[in-house]
């Protein structure tokens, strides 16, 4: 959701009317009208993608482990782990793949511009959790918020709750003001990455694996474990949750923290565009997100 809302934030303030529909089915809106159709689903079939081709002059689907054969239209993977797919130019297709298309609302953005102000404390007093917007994420960070205050009781750990309703900016605020994070390889790595954030992650669902892959290989992040079989939920509670304390104990570290800190700021100021190219050519009214 937050990769739709940040392309949405964008395209308005390029002065688009942008229209957002959640859990909705294409076949019920009439989307004729729509400069654009915007589809993350990974749910979708296939027939739906097709129909909105079929409707309108151009179409986006966001997608993570090329689930299917897009009908035309523009693919958007914008998370580092995408260049490990085996995606291909064809006439039918443009792409956008990799970290350098990530989407950012604009309290993140605008650290590319302004260095964050972030302490390095000697040791870790505060962590943050984000397990993503499901159950079994919201399942996963209550288990790591009890397993961390049972070990490290002088550590003051929150985790995102998307009740709660935090804004872009209070997130951000969150995310600089801790000592060290906890996150599922979704979308939020790259808010965490150039926030400086040290993150010690792990693999919620398997259109995340490509992406904790890639991030584990640059040794800016840590994994719960050492290993590629990184899907949480297929493991011994008792090793992963073994795993995550020693790693905790790991990042005590402040010189550590300080080092991939620096490391994630770079690799996101490397590779970040701050502009998707075919923002340009969308006219000013009828875009349409389902």
């Amino acid at each position: 959701m937050r990769r739709c809302e940040a392309l949405a934030e964008i395209l308005k303030e390029k002065g688009v009317c942008v229209e957002i529909l959640l859990n909705t089915s294409p076949h019920s809106r009439n989307i004729q009208s729509a400069d654009i159709v915007v589809i993350d689903s990974y749910l979708l079939p296939l027939e739906s993608y097709c129909f909105v081709a079929d409707s309108v002059s151009e179409s986006l689907y966001f997608d993570d482990t090329m689930r299917l054969q897009y009908p035309r239209g523009i693919i958007l993977n914008p998370a580092l782990g995408a260049l490990k797919l085996p995606y291909k130019e064809s006439k039918n297709h443009r792409l956008f793949i990799g970290v350098q298309y990530a989407l950012l609302r604009k309290e993140f953005r605008y650290l590319f511009n302004t260095p964050p102000i972030k302490i390095f404390r000697n040791e870790i007093q505060k962590i943050i959790i984000s397990g993503g917007g499901g159950k079994i994420g919201e399942k996963y960070s209550q288990k790591i918020k009890a397993l961390i205050n049972k070990h490290f009781s002088h550590i003051q750990v929150d985790y995102l709750n998307p009740q709660k309703g935090l804004n872009a900016q209070e997130i951000k605020e969150l995310f600089l003001n801790s000592d060290l994070a906890i996150s599922a390889a979704g979308g939020t790595l790259n808010e965490l990455a150039i926030c400086g954030t040290p993150s010690i992650i792990f693999c919620l669902v398997e259109n995340q694996i490509y992406n904790f892959r890639a991030w584990t290989e640059t040794n800016y992040m840590i994994p719960f474990e050492s290993d590629s079989q990184c899907l949480v939920n297929q493991k011994n509670d008792l090793i992963w949750e073994q795993n995550l304390l020693q790693n905790i104990e790991r990042m005590q570290s402040k010189s550590l923290r300080e080092e991939l800190s620096q490391n994630l700021r770079t690799t996101m100021m490397r590779n970040y565009w701050n502009a998707l190219p075919f923002i340009k050519d969308i006219p000013k009214n009828g875009t349409l997100f389902a």
